[in-house]
């Protein structure tokens, strides 16, 4: 039964991908992501509901639009691969639960910032700030590991943790060594595990970025 389960969950996270693309996209281009139909980005057709299924339009049209037979990225099926992958992952860590719904969202909304900064080297705010808000809800309704005080605290201290370093950063070499992005993705992230875990994952994500930086400053 938690195959089946699964399975469908993954389908589940297919679809939420398919719209995460869209979510991207348009937030980085400024366009409407609700209203909007979706269109080939290269010669602006509407695209039929057909060629809009995940995973599957991307096979059944061999990576090209319909109409211009130009390359779709492979952008839109990886994202939709992770998310449906994801979702999964959270089902069977978590079960059934009120608590996966949020972890749900999560994974969408860590998944759309890491795809911004990895295509454009930008945070969008707004996303950054459904994060905080969803973080806010999560401990309200007592779904995680931190009261809703703790989050406000954790969330204050995770934002000005990522802005003293930028700001100490400037006196010495005159410029930010962390980006605005930064101090706001872990605004969410200090909401969601308070201060004594973020502190922990902060350390963390320095020290893999600095051995990632390493091979490229050497470069």
């Amino acid at each position: 039964m938690n195959n089946i389960i699964a399975l469908y969950i993954f389908f589940i996270g297919l679809c939420f991908g398919s719209f995460l693309n869209v979510f991207i996209l348009r937030g980085l281009s400024g366009e409407n992501f609700i209203i909007s139909r979706s269109k080939c980005p290269k010669c602006n057709n509407q695209l039929k509901w057909y060629m809009n299924i995940p995973l599957l339009s991307y096979i059944f049209l061999r990576g090209k639009c319909a109409y211009c037979k130009e390359k779709i990225s492979i952008q839109y099926p990886i994202i939709e691969f992770i998310t449906g992958c994801s979702f999964v992952i959270a089902f069977l860590s978590f079960g059934l639960t009120f608590k996966t719904l949020f972890i749900f969202l999560f994974f969408f909304l860590f998944i759309a910032l890491s795809t911004t900064d990895i295509l454009e080297t930008v945070i969008i705010d707004y996303h950054a700030y459904i994060l905080f808000g969803l973080a806010l809800i999560y401990a309200l309704f007592n779904t995680g590991d931190v009261t809703i005080l703790q989050a406000i605290i954790g969330g204050i201290a995770g934002f000005l943790f990522f802005e003293i370093l930028s700001r100490i950063g400037c006196l010495f070499i005159k410029f930010r060594i962390f980006g605005e992005g930064d101090s706001l993705i872990a605004l969410g992230l200090g909401a969601i595990f308070g201060v004594k875990n973020f502190l922990i994952i902060a350390c963390l994500s320095i020290l893999i970025q600095s051995l990632l930086a390493i091979p490229f400053l050497i470069y």
